[in-house]
């Protein structure tokens, strides 16, 4: 599977769909915590060291379409503030890193409890006179995007046909056999626990035979009659992905549903509301 951020109107020719929409959460400084930040909180330079690496990666482990760190090693450019506090040996338990200024700030990196990034956060923008704080590219399931959606902010969603996130599912074979795992602890949590049999996924080039049966998942070369299959075209990585609501997949692109796979649709490629953090874009 591939997934880039690409020029427009060129990507698409090689069969890549809209992965997902950018994503800005906005806050006014107003409706950020007034109390301190927890701790001691200094500033660091650079972006490669390995603690910060796991600290993202403690806090990002369940999320689809988040990074792995490391991933970046060139040094930051000028105009961006890293921000860190320590556990009691000295490693990063949380940071942020901010850039921009004037009205607004930008936090594109962070990682950490909720209540104290926020603190931190509040704490920078009010001392440079900061009106608005904006998250991109948070994810939906993150703890700071559920305590913003509690209190007060606002989603600004940009969907483009080409141009923003887009993918590709390169091998549909190979990409269901590493996600068979995933797609069978989804089944046990839900009421379909029980069901059985086959369900073909079908794409533009590919078409591979998922055999589901005492709560396992395993993917097969299609071979012989598929009477439950969902067929489509480059639109399909998108339910593998889960970058909407699987009914709203199969509405827009056009995709087609036979005997019982409506019945598994939901289950095996729910929303995951994908989202790769701004920092890991670029």
């Amino acid at each position: 599977m591939s997934i880039l951020f690409g020029r427009e109107n060129f990507y698409e020719l090689f069969g890549y769909v809209p992965a997902w929409p950018n994503l800005v959460y906005t806050v006014s400084v107003p409706r950020l915590p007034v109390d301190p930040p927890a701790g001691r909180v200094r500033q660091f330079h650079g972006s490669t060291r390995p603690d910060l690496a796991d600290a993202y990666n403690r806090h990002n482990a369940t999320r689809t379409g988040t990074a792995v760190r490391p991933t970046v090693t060139a040094p930051w450019t000028a105009g961006r503030v890293g921000l860190l506090w320590t556990d009691a040996r000295g490693a990063a338990e949380g940071y942020v890193v901010i850039e921009g200024g004037g009205d607004a700030i930008n936090v594109v990196d962070f990682a950490g409890q909720a209540e104290q990034v926020l603190r931190v956060v509040a704490r920078h923008a009010r001392a440079g006179g900061v009106k608005e704080v904006r998250f991109p590219e948070l994810h939906a399931a993150d703890p700071l995007a559920g305590r913003l959606r509690r209190h007060f902010c606002r989603e600004t969603f940009t969907w483009s046909r080409s141009g923003g996130a887009m993918a590709l599912c390169l091998n549909l074979h190979s990409t269901l056999t590493k996600m068979a795992g995933e797609l069978a602890h989804r089944l046990r949590r839900s009421d379909l626990a029980g069901w059985r049999g086959q369900l073909l996924i079908a794409g533009p080039r590919e078409q591979v035979m998922l055999r589901i049966a005492s709560g396992k998942v395993s993917a097969h070369p299609a071979v012989g009659s598929a009477p439950n299959a969902i067929r489509g075209g480059h639109e399909i990585v998108q339910l593998l992905l889960g970058v909407a609501d699987p009914d709203e997949i199969v509405s827009a692109a056009s995709l087609r549903l036979s005997g019982q796979a409506h019945r598994l649709l939901g289950t095996l490629f729910p929303n995951q509301h994908c989202r790769l953090g701004a920092w890991d874009r670029f």
